[in-house]
């Protein structure tokens, strides 16, 4: 019904239309012309039975010339039709550009008597009077009155001074400026909520766009520790792809700069977030915790590595039939490479915990040294389940080093005398460390019977 009353609604109007350029135009001869309720008008060719709303005449010029600048083509229009319609057009556009010279000449000559005014006004007003003096001084004081508002509001809200170096502050003053004295910036509530909220979700598109280009091409988690003015040691976690740099976090690593176990929680963490299939590989630190966090990761992580090498995607891909590329298959897949891997992290643990009290700076390690090397000895026993033939290679490493470098008399009488030591229930009471002290207390010539002091 709606369609009914719609058809019987419009006005039907016939191709000579009562004005001066329907009797001229030869296009009105090609096409009906209609108009509804809404007063809009309906143009429906003769030749296809397209029917298209507005745009006049000139649109089914184009539609009937077969011209697809603004409309689309009829395939059923006549050839003469097209070629006289056609001719009909460029007979249109010779005479608008001759029209167009004639307004451009007289144009032409009415901008060279303003000119010539002009230069004579000029002329005039040089020779008897002088730039205002008032209106420069004028546009001085009220710039210097605006740089002296910004630098009491930078020094009462403690705002940092290279905070006029932020790539976002002179966009921010432009656009105050473009808008004029009637601005009077945002509430309180806006720039705590509202405009907080609205650039969160700007930056979470930007980080998506970002995500795409990780999955795509792969990404590098960068770790930077540096120490800020209270000796706090921070480090920096950063996404970088061929896309941008994206800053993930900052986290207060004071207390765990030394753990390797804590270091591998936190690169953990923030794999996690970027995607295990994404990272490509990890730039951080070269401090002994930091690899060691690292190996921590990779046996996390082994499933993935197993399932990638296993994938269709790199069995496809022609590194996969490299000679790299078929050795790192191999190793992946190899599960005595893996256990391995596990045993070495559990024997270097120790080890790492060991260095980490002889390179902290928050006291003096010489007291610790040797009790933190015994100790050492008896956690890589222990993983062994104090089966020698086991544990004696990597032992024999260690007291080769240890005699080599740290093993000193000094550091066992510093053990002996530690109270911390001396009067724990696991002190170990060994020969070596009374030996060293009775060793330093002869070489000093504290006394001339070092056993009777003893005594």
């Amino acid at each position: 019904m709606a369609n009914m009353n719609s058809q019987s609604s419009e006005i039907p109007s016939v191709a000579s239309t009562p004005n001066i350029r329907g009797k001229s135009d030869p296009t009105w001869g090609h096409f009906s012309e209609t108009r509804g309720p809404n007063r809009k008008t309906t143009y429906t060719c003769m030749y296809c039975a397209k029917s298209f709303k507005g745009g006049g005449i000139n649109r089914m010029k184009y539609h009937l010339a077969c011209i697809p600048e603004q409309i689309s083509s009829c395939r059923s229009v006549p050839n003469e039709v097209r070629i006289e319609i056609r001719d009909y057009l460029k007979q249109g556009e010779l005479k608008k550009k001759a029209l167009k010279e004639t307004l451009n000449d007289a144009f032409d000559d009415v901008e060279e008597e303003e000119v010539q005014i002009q230069e004579k006004e000029k002329t005039i007003e040089s020779t008897t009077s002088q730039p205002s003096i008032k209106s420069t001084i004028s546009s001085k004081s009220a710039k210097h009155r605006a740089n002296i508002a910004l630098a009491k509001w930078f020094y009462d809200a403690c705002i940092p001074f290279n905070a006029i170096n932020c790539l976002y502050f002179k966009p921010a003053v432009k656009a105050i400026a473009g808008i004029g004295a009637d601005f009077g910036g945002p509430s309180y509530h806006d720039m705590r909520v509202n405009f907080l909220e609205e650039c969160k979700k700007e930056l979470d598109f930007l980080i998506n766009s970002y995500r795409s280009n990780w999955r795509d091409n792969g990404c590098t988690i960068m770790a930077d520790g540096w120490t800020d003015q209270r000796q706090r040691t921070l480090i920096n976690f950063l996404v970088y792809c061929p896309a941008g740099l994206v800053f993930v976090k900052s986290v207060d690593a004071s207390d765990a700069v030394k753990d390797a176990n804590t270091l591998f929680h936190m690169f953990f963490e923030v794999v996690e977030w970027v995607g295990p299939s994404n990272v490509v590989h990890m730039v951080t630190n070269n401090a002994t915790a930091y690899k060691l966090a690292g190996r921590y990761l990779l046996c996390e992580h082994r499933y993935n590595l197993t399932s990638l090498v296993s994938s269709k995607f790199f069995t496809e891909h022609k590194l996969s039939e490299t000679t790299q590329g078929r050795l790192a298959s191999t190793i992946v897949l190899d599960h005595k490479f893996w256990d391995e891997c596990l045993m070495i992290v559990k024997v270097v643990t120790p080890i790492v915990k060991f260095l980490g009290i002889v390179d902290s700076d928050e006291k003096p390690s010489l007291g610790y040294v040797y009790e933190g090397m015994l100790r050492t000895r008896l956690a890589i026993q222990e993983t062994f389940m104090n089966k020698k033939d086991l544990y004696q290679p990597y032992i024999k490493i260690i007291d080769d080093q240890w005699d080599k470098h740290l093993r000193r008399n000094l550091q066992a009488a510093a053990y002996f005398l530690n109270l911390a030591f001396l009067y724990a229930d696991n002190f170990v009471d060994t020969t070596e460390a009374t030996t060293s002290l009775l060793d330093l207390l002869d070489t000093e010539s504290i006394c001339s019977d070092s056993v009777q002091a003893m005594k």
